[in-house]
C-alpha cells in the first residue's frame, strides 16, 4: 500500500478519484432514459417515478451529515469501502423491483453508498492538496468524470431499448463491484489527523455550527447549491420533455444529454485555465455570469413559445459550461478553511446541494405539465442564485478560502 504523498501521483489515485466522483452522474444520468419505461413497468405516474430521483439525492444529502464525521473519525478507506458495498446491494436489489416503493427504497440505498464515495473523494483532495491546488485537481477529476459520463445516457438508452430498464442497474452493479474491489486493493488511508470526537453529538453539532458561521463556506456553499439546483431541474425534467414533448428516441435523448455533459467538460477545462490566470474569485464571477445569461436565454425562449428543442438544449449546454467552471471552485473552497474538519465541511456542502435538489424535484413533480416551462423557469431562478452568490464572493476580497 502506498504512502499518501506518493499515492497522489499514482494512476490508482487518478482512477479512484474519477470513479468516486463519477458515482453521482452514473446514479442520475445513466438512469434517465429508463424513466418513461418505469411508468409502465412499475405502474406508476411520471410524478411518482420522478420521486425515485428525489429519494436518491435526498438520501445522498442527508446521510452526508453522518458520513462526513465518520470519515473524519475512522478514516477515508473504511467509509469508501462500506459505501460501495451498500451501493452494490441497492443496485442488485433494484433489478428485481416489483413496484415503485421497492425502487424508491433501492434508490435510497444507492444514495447512502453514493454519499460515502463522494464525501471521501472530496476529503481525499483536501487531505493531499492545498485549496488552490485542490481546485485544479477537482476540476481535472471532474473533467475526466464528465468524459466517463459523456456517453452514459446514450449507452443506457441503447441498453434499455435492447434489454429493458433493468440493464441500467446491471451496469451500475458492475461499476460498484469494481470500485469496491479497487478501494480494498489500492486506497491507502490519507487522513493525517483522525478526530475521535467527530461522531459525538455535542462536538459534531459544534463543528457544524463552526462551519456554518464561516462566511467563506457560506459563499462557496450557496454557489455550489444553486448551480446544482439548476442542473437537477434539467436532470429531473429533461427525459419527459425530450422523449414525450419533442418525440426523441432514447438514443437521441442520450446524445442530447451527452451534449450537455460535453458543455460541462468544456467548463472544467476552462476552469483550470481561468484559475491559473485569475484565481478563485474572478473565476467564480465569470462562471456566475455565464450561468445567469444562459438560464435567461432558455427561460425567454420557452416563455415565448419557441417550438424548437434547440431553444432548451443550446442554453442548457451553456449553463453546463458555467457549472463546470463554478462547481470545482466552490467545492474546493468549501473545505479549504477546515483541514481538520474536511469531511464535515464536505458533508454540509453535499447536504446543501442535495436538499436544494430535493426542493427542485418536488417543485418539478408538482408543476409538471408536459411542457418545458417548469424546467426552464426553475433553471432561471437557479441562475439568479448562482450569479448572486458568485458576485458576493468576488466582491469580498477579504474572505480567504484557506491555506
Amino acid at each position: 500500500m502506498q504512502e499518501p504523498q506518493s499515492f497522489r501521483r499514482s494512476a490508482a489515485f487518478f482512477v479512484l478519484l474519477v470513479g468516486m466522483l463519477a458515482v453521482q452522474p452514473f446514479s442520475t444520468d445513466f438512469y434517465l432514459p429508463t424513466l418513461p419505461s418505469l411508468t409502465q413497468a412499475l405502474r406508476a405516474s411520471p410524478a411518482a417515478v420522478t420521486w425515485t430521483l428525489s429519494a436518491l439525492v435526498g438520501t445522498f444529502g442527508i446521510t452526508q451529515l453522518f458520513v462526513g464525521p465518520l470519515a473524519d473519525r475512522y478514516g477515508r478507506k473504511p467509509v469508501a469501502t462500506a459505501g460501495y458495498a451498500i451501493y452494490l446491494a441497492g443496485s442488485l436489489a433494484a433489478i428485481f423491483a416489483p413496484g415503485i416503493a421497492w425502487m424508491i427504497a433501492c434508490r435510497m440505498l444507492q444514495g447512502l453508498g453514493m454519499s460515502c464515495a463522494f464525501v471521501v473523494a472530496r476529503a481525499l483532495i483536501r487531505d493531499l492538496y492545498a485549496p488552490q491546488d485542490g481546485a485544479r485537481v477537482m476540476a481535472h477529476g471532474l473533467a475526466w468524470m464528465g468524459g466517463v459520463a459523456l456517453f452514459g445516457p446514450f449507452i443506457s438508452g441503447l441498453l434499455a431499448s435492447q434489454f429493458g430498464w433493468q440493464a441500467a442497474f446491471v451496469a451500475l452493479s458492475l461499476y460498484s463491484a469494481g470500485m469496491f474491489a479497487l478501494c480494498i486493493a489500492a486506497l491507502p488511508e490519507t487522513a493525517a489527523h483522525r478526530n475521535p470526537q467527530a461522531t459525538r453529538v455535542g462536538p459534531l453539532l459544534a463543528n457544524y455550527a463552526h462551519i456554518l458561521r464561516n462566511p467563506v463556506f457560506n459563499g462557496f456553499n450557496a454557489t455550489s447549491a444553486f448551480s446544482y439546483g439548476g442542473l437537477f431541474a434539467f436532470i429531473s425534467g429533461s427525459a419527459f420533455v425530450f422523449l414525450q414533448r419533442y418525440g426523441l428516441s432514447r438514443a437521441a435523448y442520450g446524445l442530447a444529454f451527452g451534449a450537455t455533459v460535453a458543455g460541462y467538460l468544456v467548463g472544467t477545462v476552462l476552469c483550470r485555465h481561468l484559475l491559473a490566470r485569475w484565481g478563485m474569485r474572478r473565476t467564480l464571477l465569470i462562471g456566475g455570469s455565464v450561468s445567469l445569461s444562459c438560464a435567461s436565454v432558455m427561460a425567454l425562449g420557452v416563455v415565448a413559445g419557441t417550438p424548437s428543442m434547440l431553444a432548451v438544449l443550446l442554453p442548457q449546454i451553456g449553463y453546463m459550461v458555467a457549472h463546470g467552471i463554478v462547481q470545482p471552485v466552490s467545492q474546493a473552497g468549501c473545505v479549504g478553511p477546515f483541514p481538520r474538519m474536511a469531511g464535515a465541511a464536505s458533508a454540509l456542502n453535499g447536504f446543501s446541494q442535495m436538499m436544494t435538489a430535493v426542493g427542485v424535484g418536488a417543485l418539478m413533480s408538482a408543476s409538471f405539465d408536459g411542457t418545458a416551462r417548469p424546467m426552464a423557469l426553475t433553471i432561471f431562478v437557479a441562475g439568479i442564485g448562482v450569479a448572486s452568490a458568485c458576485a458576493f464572493m468576488a466582491w469580498r476580497p477579504n474572505l480567504q478560502p484557506g491555506a
